[in-house]
């Protein structure tokens, strides 16, 4: 039977701030004189003095052993909280069965030589148990069908078991996320001591596994992520409300929520070592300094469970993707919320939840198969207000609207312009779209002018200060996904238009003027907010108030009061009206393109490469960089100031020349460290510097620099 092993070996205590392991000073408990929580403290004492943490994933497996897809990443998460706690981690990934035994070996003997250490270890993969024994999988380990040479690539429990016995360390806790077979530890089930006692500080090797031997263990992450909600408080795990969590409250804890959740299809293990000399203490947890009333502070949040008759489908949260189904207990803030269901080929489900403080809510969502024998029809006109209407139907027509196969009869008219009528034949599950430029009528003028403005022929409103040209989307709510589409569409004179960005919207910005402070050539009665192009993380983006000047980040959903415009330069001169290059040139002729990539900057000199549109930690960044040999090498982690240079306020979609090509994350790492664990990133939405674990990865980008020192050869950029 194959599994999931995630391998834990973890011990967490102080009364103080993380920062006091940080600076080494160690990590003091309070002792009672009895097991009673009432009971006098008689003295504090020091329990553990350094905290080591070895960390390992494996997703990529050889031979029959299918691959995984959420062990290297469970490992970084872990990896990540224990770093904010104070370990000093080592991170390992797909190792194979000499290095898997090696590294535990050295961890255990050379990591556990202080008796005054605490050891944590994590090993996400695949297990097996056979004949009574669990293993531990290396990513070369052949079938367990071939049998001698299973077991000598495979890592037994008792093999494990002696190495753990290696460590002189005090106390020592083991996880397994996966069914078990105990040949290591003996099970218990018994209440917590309700106080930590002078016992709390013997020798133990406790261990917890989340089901017992044959069962199949969810690989949703369900168990990791109760887990680490216990050890950092969020979960009520502490029984006696002391503000410490023992290994046997924990135990407890999550065997009889995982019991619960599962209906017994999954229950948890705990106990300690077969051996009188390691299973008399219990390591504890510091969660978060109690008041004097004794009571911890209590979460704002809450808990949501969402299943479907559909796997994998999408599962948002106010227009923001959470995972997909299943999902269990996911964190959440109190309060109503938007719940989202949508994968292609079933029609969207959308629903209103409550989550209510400190308790967990469960969907059950039926999505239904859309119907095959439909097609979607949009209709893109110019003038942009021009109305759109179906004559051979009684529904009122909308952009992507679902009709059945046959023949409509289309009409298009405003005011000002000659009605057209258009036969179209939509076929089932085809999407159509048509492009309508309506003639003006011999009483339209040919164009009007405020000046600085002028309205085009073509509909578009020309900005002789900008050299911009200026479409107009209706005057209704629009989402930024809305808008985006349309813009897509627009094929309006050889297209070309894009979304404004945030410095192009203010230049429209003219108090007083219009109905919202714009040109009234614009047409926008009702709406104050614009979209614009830059994005802010994942799911937000920015928009333009014209009520006040103001910018702020809303849900790509988000429709209230929001419109649609869609810009680009003028086709007449590449020059503004004084015959000069435009601000956005000028500033693009700083950076040339060199081969293989490299970019560099004539102002200061350097040259640059961009690492890939996508999440990376700092110590991903830091191996990639290393291995950089283009032209000679040389590459290097830019710092802080060096970042600076490149943040030009309006440039491309990320205030940064777009021949960087960075579209989405906003961070970049640079090289200044802040201590052992952290490291500075600029912030090139707004120019903030932050400093980041060197696990974090949410939004991050990389890039590369290094100072010019010989000829390159240029590209011409189009």
């Amino acid at each position: 039977m194959k599994k999931i092993f995630i391998f834990f070996i973890w011990i967490s205590i102080t009364v103080f701030s993380v920062k006091v392991l940080a600076l080494s000073r160690g990590l003091s408990v309070k002792i009672k004189n009895k097991p009673e929580k009432n009971a006098p403290v008689i003295e504090e004492v020091l329990l553990y003095q350094n905290s080591y943490a070895l960390i390992i994933g494996i997703d990529n497996y050889a031979n029959s052993w299918p691959k995984l897809t959420e062990a290297i990443n469970d490992a970084e998460i872990v990896a990540s909280e224990l770093e904010k706690k104070g370990f000093e981690v080592t991170l390992k990934t797909d190792l194979n069965s000499d290095e898997l035994s090696k590294t535990f070996k050295e961890f255990f003997i050379f990591k556990g030589e202080n008796p005054q250490a605490r050891l944590f270890v994590w090993f996400a993969g695949h297990g097996y148990s056979q004949d009574g024994e669990g293993y531990l999988i290396p990513s070369d380990a052949p079938a367990p069908e071939e049998g001698a040479r299973f077991r000598y690539y495979a890592l037994s429990m008792r093999r494990f078991g002696e190495l753990v016995r290696q460590a002189k360390s005090k106390h020592v806790f083991v996880v397994f996320d996966s069914c078990f077979s105990g040949t290591i530890f003996s099970t218990q089930r018994s209440k917590p001591p309700p106080a930590v006692t002078r016992a709390t500080t013997l020798p133990v090797r406790q261990f917890l596994s989340s089901g017992d031997a044959k069962q199949a263990v969810s690989d949703d992450g369900t168990f990791r992520m109760l887990f680490v909600r216990a050890i950092t408080g969020e979960e009520p795990a502490d029984a006696n409300n002391d503000g410490y969590l023992s290994g046997s409250e924990l135990g407890l804890f999550l065997t009889d929520r995982l019991t619960n959740l599962t209906e017994s299809l999954q229950t948890p293990r705990y106990g300690k070592l077969r051996d009188p000399d390691y299973d008399q203490g219990d390591f504890i947890f510091f969660l978060r300094k109690a008041d004097e009333a004794g009571q911890l502070k209590t979460t704002n949040k809450g808990y949501l469970s969402v299943e479907s008759n559909i796997k994998r489908a999408k599962v948002l949260i106010d227009g923001d993707i959470l995972g997909f189904s299943n999902l269990s207990f996911m964190e959440l803030e109190s309060g109503i919320h938007l719940l989202r269901l949508e994968k292609e080929g079933f029609v969207p489900y959308e629903k209103k939840i409550h989550i209510k403080k400190g308790q967990s809510l469960s969907q059950y969502v039926e999505l239904k198969m859309q119907s095959k024998d439909t097609g979607r029809l949009f209709v893109n006109t110019l003038p942009v207000s021009a109305n759109t209407k179906i004559l051979n139907l009684d529904t009122e027509f909308h952009q992507g609207m679902n009709l059945k196969f046959g023949r409509y009869l289309v009409e298009i008219s405003a005011l000002g312009y000659e009605t057209k009528n258009i036969w179209i034949v939509l076929n089932s599950t085809e999407d159509k779209t048509l492009n309508i430029h309506l003639k003006e009528s011999k009483a339209n003028k040919a164009q009007d002018s405020e000046g600085r403005f002028i309205l085009l022929g073509n509909g578009a409103i020309k900005d002789s200060e900008t050299n911009l040209e200026w479409i107009v989307g209706q005057d209704m709510d629009t989402t930024y996904k809305e808008t985006e589409l349309w813009i897509k569409g627009l094929i309006i004179d050889g297209g070309g238009w894009r979304f404004p960005t945030i410095k192009e919207l203010r230049s429209l910005y003219q108090i007083g003027k219009g109905k919202c402070n714009m040109s009234s050539l614009f047409k926008v009665n009702i709406g104050w907010w614009v979209w614009s192009g830059g994005e802010f993380g994942q799911s937000a983006v920015n928009g333009f108030n014209f009520n006040n000047g103001q910018v702020e980040s809303f849900n790509r959903l988000y429709s209230c009061e929001f419109r649609a415009f869609a810009v680009r330069r003028s086709k007449n001169t590449g020059n503004d009206n004084k015959g000069n290059k435009s601000v956005e040139a000028q500033k693009e002729d700083r950076f040339v393109a060199l081969g293989e990539g490299v970019i560099k900057d004539t102002e200061t000199d350097l040259e640059w490469i961009s690492g890939t549109d996508r999440d990376a930690m700092w110590k991903s960044a830091d191996l990639w960089i290393q291995s950089l040999s283009i032209d000679r090498g040389g590459w290097r982690f830019p710092t802080i100031k060096e970042l600076r240079g490149l943040y030009q306020i309006g440039m491309g979609a990320r205030n940064i020349s777009p021949l960087f090509k960075i579209n989405i994350g906003w961070w970049i790492w640079s090289g200044d460290e802040d201590g052992q664990t952290a490291v500075k990133g600029l912030n090139f939405k707004n120019g903030h510097v932050e400093s980041f674990n060197r696990l974090y990865s949410c939004d991050f980008r990389v890039l590369a620099v290094r100072s010019s020192n010989h000829e390159s050869k240029k590209i011409n950029i189009q």
